[in-house]
């Protein structure tokens, strides 16, 4: 039987045709390769970013907070703070937000295999962290009030005059006639052991006669700052004891007015 000769002008030109067909991005036929358009691959590329900005840099960001959180942990543990519970449950969030961030970065931009272990790793931190964190937060007693005679406190007085009006975020107000009419003392008490007395006065909306007076407190420094942490914070961690702390930063203001212009003070 007679073979079939083989006409090699016209492989040469199903093998420009199919070239042709590559460059254009259509697919090989017979084989699993696909070529992509540039228009496809600029979507692609939009794609990636938008989960990248979207997903990945918000997990960032929380990782950042959390390594932050780590760290005060750690300088708790050193301390001398037994908080080893609520450590590893933050180390297990710690580590599920980074391997997360992981993956993300894996299928956005490397393809590389991604390992199950830290997932599960993790997650029996966070477990395991978690339960005991329970029983360690119920083993404190928490105080609404604090023990304020323990700590060192002064006190600042101050006269304004009254004219249309006088609004003062003041604790207490008491009558005392003996003061002129449009008098009033302003007595603020505070703890000067670890803050200085910051005083603001301005118009009330632009009104001349209409002022308001705030009274706040600062840390006098970093110093001042460590000595309230490790004084009183930490001693009271120790102890398994939490009190309201705000009553040693909120500075106690009374006001003494006379009671004809009692009405003027908001």
């Amino acid at each position: 039987m007679r073979k079939k000769k083989r006409n090699f002008k016209d492989e040469k030109i199903e093998e420009k045709k199919q070239e042709n067909r590559r460059e254009e991005g259509s697919v090989v036929t017979g084989t699993s390769r696909v070529y992509k358009s540039p228009i496809s691959e600029v979507l692609l590329v939009l794609l990636k970013l938008f989960i990248f900005f979207v997903f990945t840099v918000p997990l960032i960001l929380l990782a950042f907070g959390i390594a932050t959180v780590l760290c005060i942990l750690i300088y708790l543990l050193i301390k001398g703070i037994g908080i080893y519970a609520p450590f590893v449950l933050v180390l297990g969030v710690f580590t599920l937000v980074v391997y997360m961030v992981t993956i993300f970065i894996h299928l956005l931009f490397t393809n590389k295999k991604i390992s199950a272990w830290p997932f599960f790793s993790s997650f029996i931190l966070i477990i395991f962290g978690g339960i005991f964190t329970i029983e360690y937060i119920w083993s404190f007693t928490y105080h609404t009030d604090l023990q304020t005679d323990k700590y060192k406190k002064s006190e600042e007085k101050f006269e304004f005059v009254i004219h249309d009006g006088l609004y003062v975020d003041y604790d207490e107000i008491e009558i005392d006639n003996s003061l002129e009419e449009d008098k009033v003392k302003i007595v603020v008490e505070y703890y000067d052991t670890f803050f200085t007395l910051d005083k603001k006065e301005y118009t009330y909306h632009g009104e001349e006669n209409k002022k308001t007076i705030a009274f706040d407190t600062q840390f006098i420094n970093k110093y001042s700052i460590n000595r309230f942490i490790n004084e009183i914070v930490i001693q009271d961690l120790k102890k398994h004891e939490l009190y309201n702390y705000y009553y040693l930063l909120k500075p106690y203001v009374k006001v003494y007015v006379n009671e004809n212009v009692k009405s003027k003070i908001r």
